[in-house]
This record gives structure tokens, C-alpha cells and sequence, in this order.
């Protein structure tokens, strides 16, 4: 495995903090490789909460610093939202931020 081997990542994952803070952060690997010995998997985010298109940004550029290069990307809501108390418009938060990067969101916006 060479330092300049390609890492992949499909997202950013953010974690909601009340009273209104986010924290994110980027999974990443080697693609083609996952399980094999030489596959390299990892973690990076900044030690930072705030509001959400902040973090995201960070944790996409502190990604990026690495090399980790984004395959159909999306941001991830811890547990899915599923767990969390999160803001009650926390989907179209997550859109919001998603087109601004041109991404796509995979969360359904309530009507």
C-alpha cells in the first residue's frame, strides 16, 4: 500500500448536540479492498461543533486534505435520526446543506 493510494468516502455523518450545536465527521477506505490486509480505513473530523454547514465544510475539507475523494456523497444523520432529539426541521437542515455542496439528501422532507 503506497501513500498515494486512493481513499473513498460516500458521506458525512453529523451528530446533533443540544442546545444547537452539530458535530461531523468522515468515514473513509480504500476502495476495492474492504476486508482485504492492505485495505485502510478511517475517521477524520474536526474537534468542532457549530452550526451545521459549518462542520460539514470542515469535516469535507479536513477529508479532502488527505485525499479522500467523495463517491455519490450524502450527509448521514446519526441512527438516522432515529435516536436523537434532534431540531424538528433537521431534514430540510440536511438538504439545505446538501444542495449547497450538490449533493443529493437521501432523507424525505415531511410535508
Amino acid at each position: 500500500m503506497t501513500i498515494d493510494s486512493k481513499l473513498q468516502s460516500y458521506g458525512i455523518t453529523v451528530t446533533w448536540h443540544e442546545p444547537d450545536q452539530w458535530e461531523a465527521v468522515v468515514s473513509f477506505h480504500t476502495p476495492s479492498k474492504h476486508g482485504e490486509s492492505d485495505c485502510i480505513e478511517g475517521t477524520i473530523g474536526p474537534k468542532y461543533v457549530g452550526e451545521l454547514i459549518d462542520v460539514v465544510r470542515l469535516a469535507k475539507g479536513s477529508a479532502e486534505s488527505i485525499g479522500v475523494t467523495f463517491e455519490n456523497p450524502n450527509i448521514y444523520v446519526e441512527d438516522d435520526g432515529e435516536t436523537s432529539n434532534l431540531p424538528e426541521n433537521w431534514r430540510s437542515m440536511i438538504a439545505e446543506v446538501s444542495a449547497q455542496l450538490g449533493w443529493a439528501s437521501c432523507y424525505q422532507l415531511s410535508h
